[in-house]
């Protein structure tokens, strides 16, 4: 089944996001990204007082054509470090300090919007295939002023050039499926995806987890090839091997929330071996190094203190000095122009309907392309009425009066089928998750919801909507339809017009949307 063709663009051809880039000499031009006095706190889910430090005031920088790794050991703070920079941080962080770019002063706004954050996790609709994932990506994050031409190309040449442009028809998958994208190929598509902005800072968190060691040296190869372009890409791993840590420029370590060591590979084992830790010869120099600075289980004090033995002598080291003087540098070419941080505001978001348009699109194929979710809705709906009836007819047997629901009159089952179909969140009929399956699965559905709202920046009303379009067709339609030939209920049923048909369905979409609004409302008032 194909996608429909996306809408005609309005605006004339032409228009590229990349000419919008932020800089005095031009869009080719890379940026710089540095930081100071940076702390990130973890507030208290118990008790809203207390914030734990994961990051204890670091400071460094990044460089254009740089490729840069951040390691550490587990718990270390890597990835808590790169949200922060990234202004991707989780509800309930709080970030402290001065993040700038070019020498200047940034805000979220900016980071968002000229940088790409390529998460861990798988976030697609496994239902889709490569080429709509793409083209959907597209209409949601792109200039609506760029023609469908150039996106096209667009598209078609980062396939090619991340080796998946015969695989452009296949469906990305959930991991049960028979043929779908591999883990590999997988993270080349997220890293396509990325791409489709041309974001002058990129960040990858653990971009290798979970890949064999030739899929991670492609994925590793292709973010090489981008940062040689005069991109600066930032990106946390574990335990790299030795092929893929030469890959690296540079690399950060991190130990317990502070800096060990910023620079080249070369300048951190000898750095290292000056404190007194020799890298054997045959041995691989990441996993080197982050042994160094793990904290045992066994042995927390002694390991800690041995760390911060290593944090304090890189204060006072040569790589540190370099950095502060290219913190400095920075700072004082920036006074040099004039640099606006929201120079991106002549960019043209989509329009909501153009947004609604695409999410409905996607929402509506994997309905249709998941037969085992919509069987188990439409099973759903069809035992729901005949449980609903059974039982009311046998309290109707049970009772020594003869209540309004028994055979001569139907509005007492009605009764209770539409206070199951309508509010089954209430009622446990029908779970809530089962609601949502439509959309999004498990786990990786509410990623994909998250990244909607927050990364895609979607309007909540406008996901809503997409939603309650979505699973209309079973949810209300089936709904009266299973209602109408229940058992007790057909006969009379049978003799309504198709007015009262009409207005029995509106009615059933009416109280869904009273009901979806009310649990919003509750579960704003409960957060």
């Amino acid at each position: 089944m194909k996608m429909l063709e996306p809408p005609k663009n309005e605006e004339p051809m032409g228009f590229s996001r990349r000419s919008m880039t932020p800089g005095p000499s031009g869009s080719n031009q890379g940026v710089t990204l540095s930081w100071r006095d940076l702390s990130v706190y973890a507030v208290d889910r118990g008790s809203s007082n207390i914030c734990k430090q994961i990051i204890n005031n670091v400071r460094g920088v990044l460089k254009p054509g740089d490729l840069t790794a951040i390691l550490g050991g587990s718990g270390a703070g890597k990835s808590s470090l790169m949200t922060a920079l990234a202004y991707r941080t989780a509800p309930g962080v709080v970030v402290h300090g001065d993040i700038r770019v070019n020498g200047h002063p940034v805000e979220s706004k900016y980071m968002k919007h000229h940088s790409g954050f390529m998460h861990q996790e798988d976030i697609f609709i496994g239902t889709m295939t490569v080429l709509e994932h793409l083209w959907f990506m597209a209409r949601m994050k792109l200039d609506r002023r760029i023609a469908t031409r150039e996106v096209r190309e667009k598209i078609n040449g980062l396939l090619r050039e991340v080796g998946l442009f015969e695989r452009s028809g296949v469906r990305i998958g959930s991991g049960g499926d028979d043929k779908v994208l591999s883990g590999g190929e997988k993270k080349r598509l997220a890293f396509a995806t990325e791409l489709l902005t041309d974001p002058k800072i990129l960040f990858l968190d653990e971009p290798t987890t979970g890949q064999d060691s030739n899929s991670a040296i492609v994925l590793i190869s292709h973010l090489t090839a981008f940062a040689n372009r005069g991109r600066t890409v930032l990106c946390t791993i574990h335990q790299p091997s030795s092929a893929i840590f030469d890959n690296f420029h540079r690399i950060i370590l991190v130990a317990d929330g502070r800096i060990a060591f910023a620079g080249t590979r070369d300048q951190a084992l000898v750095f290292f071996s000056r404190q007194g830790y020799e890298c054997p010869s045959n041995y691989n120099p990441a996993d080197f190094l982050v042994a160094t600075l793990a904290i045992a289980p066994r042995d927390e004090e002694s390991c800690r203190r041995a760390a911060q033995r290593v944090c304090d002598a890189f204060l006072t080291s040569d790589s540190c000095k370099e950095m502060d003087v290219t913190l400095q540098l920075e700072v004082h070419i920036s006074k040099a122009y004039h640099w606006k941080s929201d120079i991106f505001d002549d960019f043209k978001h989509p329009r909501w309907w153009t947004r609604l348009f695409w999410l409905t699109h996607r929402g509506f194929f994997q309905v249709l392309r998941d037969p085992s979710i919509e069987f188990i809705r439409i099973l759903q709906k069809l035992v729901t009425p005949l449980c609903c009836h059974d039982g009311w007819i046998m309290l109707c047997w049970s009772s020594k009066y003869e209540p309004i629901g028994s055979s001569g009159s139907p509005r007492g089952p009605v009764y209770p089928r539409n206070r199951e179909h309508v509010f089954p969140d209430v009622c446990h009929s029908l779970p809530f998750p089962s609601r949502i399956t439509a959309v999004s699965q498990g786990k990786q559905g509410w990623h994909v919801l998250h990244t909607s709202l927050l990364y895609l920046q979607i309007n909540i009303v406008v996901s809503w909507i997409n939603c309650r379009a979505c699973v209309l067709h079973d949810d209300n339609l089936l709904a009266s339809r299973s209602q109408k030939y229940s058992p007790g209920i057909r006969t009379h049923s049978s003799r309504n017009d198709l007015h009262d048909e009409c207005l029995h369905s509106l009615w059933m979409f009416l109280l869904g949307c009273v009901r979806d609004g009310s649990l919003g409302v509750g579960v704003s008032c409960a957060f």
